[in-house]
């Protein structure tokens, strides 16, 4: 192979912005990428340009690298050491997709996790001193955790499950209530 013009791989004037870049190669990944059913040309073909395209992607998405490849692609390439670039295009692509790849709440607040470990502490304080405030922000805690996760309420979170699935959660936590809390009888009647 010659040395490539990876402005005309992505469709791109020289002077492209990095924001024109990574457009251009999202456009393009998406029509070659092997999992596109209507892909343009055969296997083959395709498994190529998907392939330019990340390379090309790699070398015009980092500024260094660019300006290395616009030093050599502006002298003569023949007297020129330029290192083709040959990366893993799969791995390209999903750092370019990597926001739309990842589920939506990788990463969720702790706003409700930190209101709860408060308000299960100063609930658990007032129920039972010092041991119930910890046992209270623990399970505030991660109630509220379960909130940032989910982004809606323990209760609507906990009817949207099967009946099953429900029963379970109520036995568990009042068996956890009796031997924590120590309401022993209380807690057998619930059962």
């Amino acid at each position: 192979m010659g040395f490539p013009d990876y402005y005309a791989i992505l469709n791109l004037e020289d002077a492209a912005t990095s924001e024109a870049v990574e457009f251009a190669y999202r456009q393009l990944a998406i029509l070659y990428h092997p999992d596109n059913p209507q892909k343009p040309g055969t296997p083959e073909e395709c498994h190529e340009r998907y392939q330019q395209l990340a390379d090309a992607y790699y070398i015009l998405s980092d500024k260094e690298r660019r300006k290395s490849y616009d030093r050599v692609r502006g002298g003569n390439r023949a007297t020129k050491q330029w290192q083709l670039a040959k990366v893993d295009a799969s791995s390209v692509f999903a750092n370019v997709y990597e926001d739309l790849l990842k589920p939506e709440m990788e990463k969720p607040s702790m706003l409700w996790s930190v209101l709860g470990g408060i308000s299960g502490a100063t609930l658990g304080f007032i129920a039972a001193n010092i041991p119930g405030a910890l046992a209270g922000s623990v399970a505030g805690a991660n109630l509220g955790r379960l909130r940032d996760i989910k982004g809606q309420s323990v209760y609507d979170t906990f009817m949207q499950l099967d009946d099953t699935h429900r029963q379970t959660i109520i036995v568990a936590v009042s068996k956890s209530l009796a031997q924590n809390v120590g309401i022993g009888s209380i807690g057998q009647l619930i059962l």
